[in-house]
């Protein structure tokens, strides 16, 4: 299998290699996901790594990729609560969704009890964390029709535009100099001048100051660096119009841009139409009026217009936040980036009570201080194209450059590509059914369970198909228990829960300082032994399968010191510890810890199995950080009086050209570079609404976390049990009684994918024409299903699968030709939120 030179086709090597065939499906990031893409990724030489992205919101992290222009280290942001005076939750209620979740409830209570913060509530359904009624006319919750998030964004937008409530010093300041002289933390391209004529060969793309003729001479030469190597690629010399003289001219040479303009220059003998940045938001936001807006929303224009004047109203301490509610959806990506948008039209960025990045964490699991653990002698760099046809272009394809050179129209493709997307897991088993643009012969899970998590994946052919050897002759799950995707595997393979591993976990948005945290084994694994005594786990596993086929970045010259010298990778502590000493000297490095603390703590007896990891010099300093349980910077770092002091550095993209010139793989127009409205839809174009009309589907369907579960395993805690052994259809009130439904009746939800069975409960709190399900129940494994492992039978309890999961009967995308479920095909999410349904009163 770890072929990586024999093509996959012969006929058309490009699709890569036979080890592409290998394909990985891994869970959510605790501080373990390093270790696994340098085995996947760089050992073995696959592509074929997908995370838990695009079946969790992946097109909201896209659409910060996209506004941040930061497609590599894929940064995102939140509302700072402690500083904000308004902020808007779209579909993340504080203290029931969202991520982190702890500090979200805490810190937005603070804020609202405290510091006088207003929340207001964009959903569906109402959620715990706002304390609202749900009939009061000064509710703070918005009913919001599911999948109109971003229809209620753009008529903000318009209404900002129209009422010039935009911040218009921000927005018209083209560069980071012009930006610090008004005292702005952040800048944008909001007066960049874009090629908007129709047959350009550079349509979509920022005009460059040669194109126009005018002189670059001021534009910072590329250096090498001192040390040797590459210069840095030199930043494009983008136009916009001098607001002083009325006359284009290079970014960097202006001190205040035009932020509206549409006309025509002199383009290389031609006159071309060039729009700004802002001029094609505004565009879009027009096109539709305030009345259509409140049509898709299902709420009154005079309910948008208020939102909109008391969020303008605010500035830089309004800021807005959303996670999966607006994302999950097929229409996530541009949702998600109208409401990101709101945020730089009223220039919050970097800004205390505005629009806040995470202050990140030291080096550990990285090229840090003390070893390099992302590069290695023998490293692969995967070749080819991944499974499920994200990011790459479908016109850098084989099929694409076959039908062009026959003459054919390339467009559409055999099935929708997304170059901007990442980890598409929802896509990934499809596309294995549907050969293109190959198949797998090994699938490997860990800490993941696809087949119940992926919103319209698990129907019955999709059973049939991974239950059949000649399909994928090799499925290995490692898991912690029999779990409901993990059964269908050929191997389970032991793993340790977070009691019992080691982690280099960082923090996620709303922690405004640099943190890391630092997990250890607490007590003796549960699990099994090698015959060299090592517990069980996922990266025991990995380790001995590197060594057993040879692989680059295992055994004893796995790991780089700083000198250069090979170090060993023979034990998951052999990494774990070393990114434990990167994170210790990096910066200032840490004190070592005292005699008396380390009596203490013990921390050198309990760790004496692994002491050959590190050297006694970095020993001193991990045993100071895994006292503390991590490494963090001192509180007071969060501002700079009124300005963040970990600050998102790069440029904030009202336009984004790398979107603005990527092309739909269907049809072949390009993209919207910027905010937009659209509705729901299949592949082909059609929308939701076209294709299952209310008439026939009455009710929208919407899933929700619940408080005492999660997508994983909690149905197996004893507490949690007994404080919801099951979830309900929920549903309003007044639809109930036209159906006659009381609490407590068994109703039969219908969809077009399939039919469910469950409890009704009547709430105030779910939108009419709403109904609203809670996730992480429904299992069927994980406790609730009895199996036998050789003689050894292990009863399950059919009461842990109680309850109604929708993603068995959330929407596929019938315009394809094979069976994929709904997606965002921008974004790359899978939709779980906009499913049409009826439903039916049994009792």
């Amino acid at each position: 299998m770890r072929d990586l030179k024999t093509p996959l086709n012969p006929e058309e090597p490009e699709w890569g290699p036979k080890a592409n065939q290998f394909v990985f499906i891994g869970g959510r990031d605790d501080g373990r996901t390093e270790f696994a893409t340098r085995f996947v990724t760089k050992s073995f030489g696959s592509p074929n790594f997908y995370g838990h992205g695009g079946i969790c919101g992946g097109s909201r992290r896209i659409a910060f990729l996209s506004f941040l222009d930061s497609w590599d280290k894929k940064p995102h942001m939140k509302a700072d609560y402690m500083g904000s005076e308004f902020v808007m939750f779209f579909g993340n209620a504080p203290g029931q969704a969202g991520a982190p979740f702890q500090p979200m409830a805490r810190k937005s209570a603070l804020a609202q009890a405290n510091n006088g913060m207003k929340a207001v509530l964009i959903d569906p359904v109402l959620q715990n964390g706002m304390y609202t009624s749900p009939d009061s006319a000064e509710s703070s919750w918005v009913p919001i029709r599911p999948g109109s998030d971003g229809a209620m964004a753009m008529a903000m937008v318009r209404w900002a535009f129209e009422q010039k409530k935009i911040n218009e010093a921000y927005l018209s300041a083209p560069s980071k100099e012009a930006a610090a002289k008004r005292k702005n933390p952040s800048w944008t391209n909001a007066t960049y001048l874009v090629i908007q004529e129709p047959d350009h060969p550079d349509f979509g793309k920022f005009l460059r100051a040669e194109q126009i003729g005018l002189s670059s001479s001021s534009a910072p030469a590329a250096q090498a660096p001192a040390g040797g190597g590459p210069a840095p690629v030199p930043t494009p010399d983008y136009v916009v119009i001098d607001t002083a003289s009325g006359k284009p001219m290079l970014y960097s040479q202006s001190e205040e841009g035009t932020i509206l303009y549409s006309g025509k220059l002199n383009v290389g003998g031609t006159d071309v139409l060039v729009k700004t940045s802002l001029q094609l938001l505004m565009e879009e936001a027009n096109r539709y009026t305030f009345n259509q807006y409140a049509e898709a929303t299902g709420l009154a224009e005079t309910k948008l217009l208020s939102l909109a004047k008391e969020f303008f109203n605010h500035g830089t301490k309004a800021a807005t936040d959303h996670h999966g509610g607006v994302a999950m959806h097929a229409n996530g990506f541009y949702s998600s980036l109208a409401v990101i948008m709101l945020n730089a039209l009223v220039g919050n960025i970097n800004r205390k009570g505005g629009s806040t990045k995470s202050g990140g964490g030291y080096l550990a699991i990285d090229k840090g201080a003390r070893y390099d653990l992302v590069s290695f002698p023998g490293m692969v760099k995967p070749q080819g194209f991944k499974l499920s046809r994200e990011g790459r272009r479908y016109e850098d394809t084989p099929e694409f450059k076959k039908k062009k050179a026959s003459g054919q129209n390339p467009y559409p493709a055999t099935l929708p590509w997304s170059p901007l997307a990442d980890s598409m897991v929802g896509n990934v088993i499809p596309s294995m059914m549907a050969g293109y643009p190959y198949t797998a012969k090994i699938l490997m899970m860990w800490m993941a369970n696809p087949f119940y998590a992926t919103p319209g994946l698990f129907q019955k052919d999709v059973e049939n198909y991974v239950q059949d050897p000649k399909n994928i002759p090799l499925i290995i799950s490692v898991d912690v228990l029999m779990g409901d995707s993990s059964m269908y595997a050929d191997y389970i393979i032991p793993d340790t829960t977070f009691y019992e591993s080691w982690g280099v976990p960082t923090v996620w948005n709303l922690i405004l300082t640099k943190v890391n945290g630092a997990r250890r084994p607490v007590v003796e694994p549960l699990v099994g032994k090698t015959t060299d005594g090592v517990p069980m786990s996922f990266e025991a596993y990995c380790i001995e399968v590197g060594k057993h086929l040879n692989l680059p970045g295992v055994g004893p010259k796995a790991i780089p010191n700083t000198q250069g010298e090979p170090t060993p990778m023979n034990s998951r502590e052999d990494f774990f510890l070393k990114a434990l000493a990167n994170l210790a000297f990096d910066e200032t490095p840490l004190p070592n810890i005292s005699a008396e603390e380390l009596q203490l703590t013990g921390l050198d007896q309990e760790l004496n199995y692994a002491v050959s990891s590190l050297t006694p010099e970095e020993w001193q300093k991990v045993y100071y950080i895994l006292a503390r349980g991590g490494r963090f910077e001192d509180y007071d770092k969060c501002y700079d009086g009124e300005v963040l002091h970990n600050k998102f550095s790069k440029i904030i993209n009202i336009y984004n050209e790398k979107l603005g010139t990527t092309r739909n793989s269907f049809t072949g127009e390009h993209l919207p570079g910027t905010a937009v409205w659209q509705p729901p839809a299949l592949a082909d174009g059609r929308t939701l609404d076209q294709v299952y009309p209310d008439g026939q589907w009455p009710f929208h369907i919407v899933s929700y976390k619940p408080r005492y579960r999660n997508g994983g395993y909690l149905s197996n805690v004893p507490l949690l049990q007994d404080m919801a052994k099951t979830n309900y259809i929920e549903i309003n009130l007044a639809d109930a009684a036209k159906l006659d439904i009381h609490d407590g009746d068994q109703v039969k939800l219908i969809t077009p994918a399939g039919e469910a069975t469950g409890t009704a409960k009547i709430r105030r709190g779910v939108r009419q024409g709403t109904l609203a399900v809670e996730y992480g129940f429904g299992h069927w494994a994980a406790g609730a299903k009895s199996y036998q492992i050789g003689s050894k039978n292990v009863s399950g309890d059919p009461t842990l699968g109680q309850g109604v999961l929708l993603n068995l009967i959330t929407l596929r995308d019938p315009s394809l030709k094979t069976s994929h479920p709904l997606t965002d095909w921008v974004g790359g999410s899978t939709d779980r939120n906009s499913t049409k349904a009826r439903l039916v009163k049994l009792s």
